[in-house]
This record gives C-alpha cells, structure tokens and sequence, in this order.
C-alpha cells in the first residue's frame, strides 16, 4: 500500500513550484557548479590570476603561431580594418591651420624614427600590429616618450611583482575607487627562463599621466565589462575548438598514410605447412604492466603480407577522409571564424559554397563588425596619440603655438576617418552614391568619409586635374590653329565637349510647356 501525501505537503510543494526564479539559478544537468567565483557577485577580475592571465596568453600566441587557420584568420581581420591607414582630418576651423596639423601628423606618421623609439615601424605598422596584439593577447601598451616616440610593451611584460602587492593592484595595473589606471607596473627587461617567478622579477611603475594630467600610457584593449582592468584574447572562447581542428588534421593525416601503403597479401597452400611469418617491418617488443609481451611490426609502403593457409586474398580499401570529415571541418572552421568575427568564407579565401547574395550579405555583416572594432581603435589609440602629440606641437613649435593662442580649445578639434571597402558591385553602389548626392541625402565630405577618403583631398585633386586638362587642351587646340587655320579647332573638341550648344526649337511663349520651364 503506498503512503498518499496529506494535503498540508502537497499544498507546500504547489507553493514551492510557484515561486518566480529563474531556472538559470539553479544547478542541473546543463548548469554546472560555478568554481573560482563569488557567489555574492564578483568582478571581472576576481577569477583570475597573473599565472591563469600569462598561460593564456603565452597559449593564444601558440595558436597563432603554430595553427594552421588561427593566425591566418587574425591577419583577414587585420588587414580588413586597418588596410591603408586611418586618416586624420583636423577640424580647427581654420584651413591653414588644418593644413598645418595634418602635414605635421603625417610627416610624424611616415618616419620610424620620428614615430617608433626602435626606429623600426611607421605608425601604419603600429596600427596593425596593435591591433593584432589586442586580438591575439588581448591588450598591448604604448609608452609616450619625451622625444616624441612610443615604445611599445607586450602584454606580458605588465605585472605585479610579489613586492607589490595591493588591494587596488591587478595584473600589473594599479587604480583608484573609480578604476580609473593610476601606475603600470612594467618588468625590466624581457623575462626569460632563468628569471619567470614573479618573486625575481623586477618591474618600473609608470604613471598613467603627467604632471600636467596629460595621459602617456596607452593601454588598447577592447573591453566587454565595466570592471575590466585587462583584455582577454579573442581565442578565449575557441581554444577548445582550435585543438579539436589540430586533432582532426592529424589523425585524418595518419589515416591517410597509412592508407598509403600497399600492401599484398599472398596464401600458401595447406601441403606447404612448415613456414614461419615473415616480419612485416621494425619490430619492438612491448611489456605489459601485468607483465605480458606483445610484438609490435611497423608498416611500410610496399610491404608484402603472408597469409596463413586457408585464408583468402582481399584488397585494403579505405575511405579517406571519410563522409562526416568535411561536415565536421567546416563546423569546427566556422566556430572559428565566426568568433574572429569573419565569415568562413573569408577565413578560407573560397567562397565557392556560397552564391553571390550569400557572399555580400557575409561580408556586410562582417563589415558591421570591422567598423566597430575600428571605432574603439580609434578611442582607444588613435585619438589619445594625436592628442598627445598636438600637445609636444603646441609647446616645441612656435607656429603651431601660435595657432594655439588664436584659436584656444579649437585647436584640438579633428576627426578620425577609418578605412573603407571597395564595392562589392561597383555599378550598383556606386549608383548609390550618385542618387545620394543628387538628391542631397548625404554631403560630398561625409560620403568620402564613408568610403576612408578626406573631400579637402578628393576636390583639391579634381580641381587640379581639370586644370591640368583644360591648359593642355588650350595648348593643343592654339597649336592646331597655327598649322591649320581654316581648321578652327576649338579647345572644348579636345575633350570631347560639345562646341557650339544645340540650336533652340521655335516655343510659343504663351504656352506653359515643360520644355519651355526647363529651358527657363
């Protein structure tokens, strides 16, 4: 006889069934029991140590290094978003003094020596190379030198040595109750083998900023958490994808050699029973832990197999890779990818399992997430630099001082304008543009903008083209007429201009037509 709940029990556990909670709080099968966190609520940090911190960083520079796709894919993204450069376009409101900066910029920006303290990068360089770092160690820092250069620090090289220990003191980065970076504690030198341990290492604190509250550490990173005092490499979320890859490739590159070999498989006849095996390679002898011995043979390609009597012929027959490989491939690659955040395509240079929408609706989307990553570059990088370096120009150049005191807080006002695309369908977009600009959607400068283009640039050039081409086309056309003068060449026929206009057709004034208001 089963025992029948009573009524009072039944009624405790409707109660308990009706409590409004989320079944994300509570444990299950597909909820495992959180380890390294607080319970109460923990920062971004709290799980995590400098030892955890350096061997994930020291494993994505692994994958980047010795993976076969990882280190590819982090160049597409690279190479997408930074391309030619950014370009700077000051915004003073004074056309010489916008010409000024932008020439002092851009001399700073061509000369290693002028841009890198080891003399070796340009700032295009650095601007690729920033960004890979944030991508494959998660952060990397330039340090503003009083001769103008920046020195460049990898993200290992920022730490917390034992002697300095503090409540306010994470991975290297000391700051205040509102987080706000106050020192960075950099290590002399590169670490090497003999010299790892925390305890041995010594480490410079820097100053985030000056005496003058101008900041001379610039820390990039891209942060997903208020609390965030450090960035994560972006294979944080596929180092468990990144292996399976590695382990896929390799046994399918075994199977495959072994696959390889051929192999023949010969029968004696029963009356020849007085034969021993023959070897088929190197053999070993292995020892159990039990204590048995089995022999283990090696293969080789040609080998030849003796069969025992009674046995019969058969052919190896393998299929390498088999069904389910590239399903599972291009799964794993596109994990990859998609946290790298390009498409697959992309990541692959082969485009071929897509058709020509499914292509450009990839790239679009991938092209919302460059222009992203472009706009926190630009905050994080870009834009403190040049404001750092506006500060050397106003205190080290008499003209651009000068400049300075007429204009004020102007001075520094500039934007930033990322690099573009080439169309996917030229005809199309730039159709597209045409429409925009003929019905005053968009102006000349935003739109060039757009595209990583500066208009100053764009309408000084086409001016001087023109210029180039109606002075040529005059000089032609007078030459013409001194050899040829019952010619009449006119210099509008050199470039193909119609001459003399076409001539009017007869309107009656009276009547209000569309040709005559057009002509009006």
């Amino acid at each position: 006889m089963s025992k029948r709940n009573s009524p009072a029990q039944t009624f405790g556990e409707h109660v308990s069934g009706m409590r409004a909670e989320y079944r994300m709080s509570k444990t299950g099968r597909f909820k495992p029991t959180l380890t390294g966190v607080a319970l109460t609520g923990s920062g971004f940090s709290y799980h995590l140590t400098q030892a955890a911190y350096l061997k994930m960083i020291e494993l994505a520079r692994q994958y980047d290094r010795e993976n076969m796709v990882v280190g590819q894919g982090i160049n597409r993204v690279c190479e997408n978003v930074i391309q030619s450069g950014f370009t700077l376009d000051p915004m003073t409101g004074d056309t010489g003094v916008d010409d000024l900066l932008r020439a002092r910029w851009q001399r700073w920006c061509a000369d290693p020596q002028l841009c890198d303290s080891a003399g070796r990068d340009d700032w295009q360089r650095k601007e690729f190379l920033t960004l890979r770092h944030i991508l494959v160690d998660g952060d990397v820092f330039h340090l503003a030198l009083d001769d103008g250069r920046l020195q460049s620090i990898e993200a290992h090289r920022v730490q917390t040595p034992a002697s300095t220990r503090g409540e306010n003191i994470h991975l290297g980065v000391e700051y205040d109750t509102t987080r706000r970076p106050q020192r960075y504690f950099v290590v002399k030198g590169e670490p090497s083998a003999s010299r790892a341990s925390a305890a041995t290492l010594k480490a410079d604190p820097i100053d985030a900023r000056d005496a003058e509250g101008r900041q001379q550490v610039f820390h990039c990173f891209h942060p997903e958490r208020i609390s965030q005092t450090r960035g994560v490499t972006c294979m944080a979320r596929i180092c468990d994808a990144v292996g399976m890859h590695d382990d896929i490739q390799f046994a399918t590159l075994v199977r495959q050699q072994v696959a390889a070999c051929l192999a023949l498989i010969t029968e004696r006849p029963d009356s020849n029973s007085a034969f021993t095996t023959s070897a088929l390679g190197e053999q070993t002898t292995e020892i159990s832990d039990s204590g048995s011995t089995r022999t283990l043979e090696g293969m080789a390609p040609g080998i030849m197999i003796d069969g025992l009597p009674g046995e019969k012929l058969s052919a190896f027959v393998a299929n390498i890779p088999g069904t389910e490989f590239f399903p599972h491939v291009m799964l794993v690659l596109t994990i990859i990818s998609i946290n790298l955040g390009i498409p697959a395509a992309v990541l692959l240079l082969d485009p071929s399992n897509t058709n020509f929408s499914g292509w450009r609706g990839a790239i679009d989307q991938a092209r919302v997430g460059f222009r992203r990553i472009q706009e926190w570059l630009i905050k994080s990088l870009h834009r403190p630099v040049y404001s750092w370096q506006l500060a050397r120009w106003i205190e080290e150049d008499p003209e651009v001082a000068a400049a300075a005191e007429r204009l004020g807080a102007d001075i520094s006002l500039h934007r930033w304008n990322p690099p573009s695309w080439d169309y996917i369908e030229p005809y199309k977009d730039a159709s597209a543009d045409a429409i925009k600009l003929d019905n005053w959607l968009s102006s000349p400068r935003r739109l060039h903008a757009r595209r990583g283009q500066d208009w100053s640039d764009i309408a000084g050039e086409i001016v001087q083209d023109r210029l180039l081409l109606f002075r040529q086309a005059l000089d032609a056309a007078r030459v013409l007429n001194q050899e040829f003068p019952e010619a009449a060449i006119d210099w509008r026929e050199m470039i193909g201009v119609q001459t003399k206009p076409a001539p009017a057709q007869d309107v009656d004034a009276s009547q209000p037509t569309d040709q005559g208001v057009n002509q009006q």
